[in-house]
């Protein structure tokens, strides 16, 4: 096998892994059967918030893995060859300010190692402003919506209740090009005509079809059920 260690001396037994897209190597087993690999952890923290779909590319002993972070912000990779491993952010919401883009990590064999990438928000300048009870919201001028406030209701849009001295970036599904808020509740028109909506779901106010004895509120933005398409949103006090 080509770019794979042999052995030729010893009694090391192997075992097949996957590297790469095209190669299989091996890491060694000790007399026991036990597997020498580790655990490779990635994280995403911007803005004190767990950041969802960061690509992160790990490169190492066995060659490169790419890993994609949950809506924890949290990616694994088990398995693999301990030793030293280089972690580059490759795609990241384009408004993220990182400490670093680049974190090394050491696996050692049955233990993890967590590369965390961490950063603040710079949304620039702010186009719309919509102002709830306790919480704000805003457009920046790339139509990324962000939040800040009391979010006991979900208002801030990031997928859990919280609340937040500085702007956070809401996860819309799209860019939008409006923002307007009730008292407790939030909802933007997108690009494509959807509206979505986040926050108290007293009375159904969010429109997603579930009443408020199921989805007492919701904590990302979501969309107004029936396909409909809005060209403007206003939204009712309480």
């Amino acid at each position: 096998m080509r770019g794979c260690p042999v052995v030729v001396a010893g009694r090391a037994a192997m075992l097949a892994i996957l590297a790469g897209s095209a190669v299989a190597c091996g890491t060694d087993v000790d007399p026991t059967g036990v597997v020498n690999s580790g655990t490779l952890v990635a994280v995403a923290e911007v803005g004190g918030w767990a950041l969802p779909g960061v690509r992160f590319v790990a490169t190492g002993p066995s060659g490169t893995i790419t890993l994609t972070s949950d809506d924890e912000g949290h990616a694994e990779a088990q398995g693999i060859v301990p030793g030293r491993w280089t972690v580059q952010v490759d795609a990241i919401d384009p408004d993220a300010q990182l400490d670093a883009s680049v974190v090394e990590v050491t696996v050692a064999a049955e233990s993890s190692d967590t590369a965390r990438v961490t950063g603040v928000f710079e949304p620039g300048r702010f186009t719309t402003v919509a102002v709830g009870n306790a919480s704000i919201c805003g457009l920046n001028e790339s139509r990324n919506p962000y939040c800040w406030g009391l979010g006991e209701f979900g208002e801030l849009g990031v997928g859990q209740p919280g609340r937040s001295a500085r702007p956070v970036r809401a996860r819309a599904p799209e860019p939008l090009v409006d923002l307007v808020a009730g008292s407790l509740h939030i909802c933007g028109l997108g690009e494509s005509g959807a509206a979505y909506c986040w926050g108290l779901n007293a009375g159904g106010r969010l429109g997603t079809g579930e009443p408020e004895t199921v989805a007492p509120f919701r904590t990302l933005p979501t969309a107004v059920a029936g396909g409909l398409s809005f060209s403007e949103l206003v939204a009712g006090v309480s």
